[in-house]
């Protein structure tokens, strides 16, 4: 199903190993038959798991994943499970910097725009937590340009760090991104509005340098809303998803499918407003 709708690379976080080592194994070969590239877990070791996925679109862009919550299901050097940059010790949970900068700084030597998944963050707030901010330095650093975060369950804010060059060329000066959290996209979590509301964004580059964000906010309904699940009718053929999305939500919906929120409803201020609380746009180093 993933393969159908156009998903070409997955980054897995912190649920990625609920299963254990054998759904892991089972999950890459269904992945690896459908043509899927994932990264962030492995079966066999933490070396695997922080695999460097490379898209040629022309340009290269690569594409690695961390977790920073699931420390119980971290990969270690012989052992299975989710890639990260921290280290759990007996003071705590503290940011591994030479990691950071070993396997970021490897990535983006081999590409032209790296782009970081990171299940971090602290659920059901809309501001980054201190280890989020110090991630983020950290991997900024390290060369990555696009930071894109989940976990959270709730949209929140974004970076923007222009860098200022020394140099004259204006090739040579690049904007970093953070998206701290996208909130939630397919989930059951439709209890309370925060946790039914997400957005989707979409990152545009001239030749190496973000140059736009675009962000589209959506919501998704569940049994919270409603128990007539109209998924049922649509697969059967006898409702289209346009007759379905038109529907009220106190009389059906299609659980947890997103839909587009538009400018005129209620949710589409929240969002926004949770998104830009935190924000910091055009910070200049």
């Amino acid at each position: 199903g993933l393969s159908d709708v156009g998903y070409d690379v997955l980054g897995f976080g912190n649920h990625g190993g609920d299963g254990g080592q054998t759904a892991v194994k089972r999950t890459e070969e269904v992945l690896e038959e459908a043509g899927v590239e994932f990264t962030g877990i492995s079966s066999v070791n933490l070396a695997d798991s922080q695999k460097l996925i490379i898209k040629e679109l022309p340009l290269k862009f690569g594409f690695l994943s961390f977790d920073d919550v699931a420390w119980f299901d971290w990969a270690g050097e012989n052992s299975w499970g989710l890639n990260h940059f921290s280290d759990r010790t007996t003071s705590g949970i503290s940011v591994n910097s030479e990691r950071i900068k070993r396997v970021v700084g490897e990535a983006k030597s081999k590409v032209d725009v790296l782009v970081i998944y990171a299940s971090w963050g602290t659920e059901y707030t809309n501001k980054p937590d201190q280890r989020q901010t110090k991630l983020m330095q950290e991997l900024l650093a390290a060369g990555a340009d696009l930071i894109v975060g989940s976990h959270p369950h709730w949209v929140q804010s974004v970076d923007i760090n222009m860098n200022s060059s020394s140099s004259t060329n204006k090739a040579d000066k690049t904007t970093q991104a953070v998206i701290y959290s996208l909130g939630n996209f397919i989930f059951d979590q439709t209890h309370t509005d925060p946790t039914r509301q997400g957005m989707v964004m979409s990152a545009f580059y001239l030749g190496k340098n973000l140059v736009s964000l675009r962000f589209t906010p959506i919501k998704m309904c569940g049994y919270h809303q409603t128990s007539n699940n109209l998924a049922y009718k649509v697969i059967s053929g006898e409702m289209t998803y346009k007759e379905a999305d038109s529907t009220p939500e106190k009389n059906g919906c299609i659980w947890w499918q997103p839909k587009q929120v538009e400018k005129n409803e209620p949710f589409y201020a929240q969002i926004w407003q949770r998104l830009l609380q935190f924000s910091n746009y055009g910070r200049r180093e």
